[in-house]
């Protein structure tokens, strides 16, 4: 099976204190923060107004690649960026990447290779994301595109 642009799915899980979301990352930028007008409202007190931003960039014809980025790309925010238990100004999204916004939320980005269909009806009846990461591992394992359940997706801890 080819790695081409249309098969390359990206996938944000945003953990909250509360609550969990699945984001299909499928614009060119993404804002977040507090603020109501970014395009992922994070509701935690440690987490700025403009807290971080994803560009998608294109590293080849057939391949994308997300970058996240401290602040709105004018003003860092106030708690800083870790990815990976490191500080960083920006950093290029990795399967598995586990990203942390103030103290309490925590994003991990995913990407796999295979069609979205199955993901989107599973998100519209409101699975939890364990579930559908659960479906995406019997997925992938089944179309044999990977020799491992962990090199699609890791388990969120």
């Amino acid at each position: 099976m080819s790695n081409s642009n249309q098969d390359l799915n990206h996938v944000l899980i945003v953990k909250e204190q509360c609550s969990e979301r699945i984001i299909i990352l499928n614009k060119d930028k993404y804002s977040l923060g507090r603020n109501p007008h970014n395009d992922i409202v994070i509701e935690d007190k440690q987490v700025s107004r403009y807290h971080a931003t994803i560009i998608k960039q294109q590293e080849a014809i057939t391949r994308d690649s997300f970058w996240i980025y401290d602040g709105d790309l004018k003003k860092r925010s106030s708690n800083g960026l870790m990815v990976n238990q490191r500080f960083c100004d920006r950093h290029c999204l990795k399967k598995g990447d586990l990203i942390l916004l103030g103290h309490n939320v925590r994003l991990q980005y995913y990407q796999f290779v295979s069609q979205t269909l199955d993901l989107l009806k599973l998100i519209e009846n409101k699975k939890k994301s364990r579930d559908i990461l659960s479906q995406l591992n019997k997925q992938e394992f089944a179309n044999r595109e990977v020799n491992r359940l962990t090199d699609v997706i890791m388990p969120i801890t």
